[in-house]
């Protein structure tokens, strides 16, 4: 590919430009769920072509494909709230319960509620929807774990270090009795490892 003509940009999908209003504000995008199941009246033009209507009075533009692709969005990400919210609540429950399960156990238990209802509802677009919502999840927990890892570790360093320096401190006490280092020679040595 020669770097002299200029590379053609993608369009940005209609349906992104809702997504991403409707992850903005969960208000915005249920007001678009309800046009877009509006019913036809006299003085409406009723469901997805009403949204739209509604959309380009706003001053968004956008096809009735794109509304389409949305409200399916938008029915499967309500779907992974309720569940993720009823999953939570039972695992909840279970760490109250007198049963001795460990965390990891809860946590298999939840996903295995979790994949149930997706196969239930046999549709394995949302089931890949679910695995990647599970996953994300997992990845943030493995990250809040790994930074509680490294701010650990950070304390055992500074201990460790503190440790030394007093050891080193005690030393040089010792070798400026017995006479060895001039009390110039430990005042500037003290200073020095006031800087560490």
């Amino acid at each position: 590919m020669s770097t002299d003509q200029p590379q053609r940009r993608k369009k940005p999908r209609s349906d992104s430009k809702l997504k991403g209003r409707a992850l903005e504000s969960h208000e915005w995008g249920e007001k678009v769920w309800t046009w877009c199941h509006a019913p036809k009246s006299a003085q409406t033009s009723g469901g997805l072509a009403f949204a739209r209507e509604r959309l380009s009075a706003d001053g968004i533009k956008t096809s009735l494909r794109a509304l389409s692709e949305f409200c399916a969005w938008w029915e499967l990400r309500q779907d992974f709230s309720d569940l993720s919210r009823d999953v939570q609540n039972i695992q909840d429950l279970l760490k109250k319960s007198d049963a001795k399960l460990s965390a990891a156990q809860i946590d298999a238990a939840g996903q295995l509620i979790f994949t149930q209802r997706a196969l239930a509802k046999r549709d394995p677009q949302e089931f890949r929807e679910m695995e990647k919502l599970r996953l994300q999840k997992e990845a943030a927990r493995a990250s809040e774990r790994l930074e509680s890892g490294k701010l650990a570790l950070a304390e055992r360093r500074v201990a460790m270090l503190e440790s030394k320096m007093a050891e080193a401190r005690e030393k040089l006490n010792a070798v400026a009795k017995k006479g060895g280092i001039s009390r110039e020679t430990m005042a500037r040595i003290t200073e020095a490892a006031k800087l560490l």
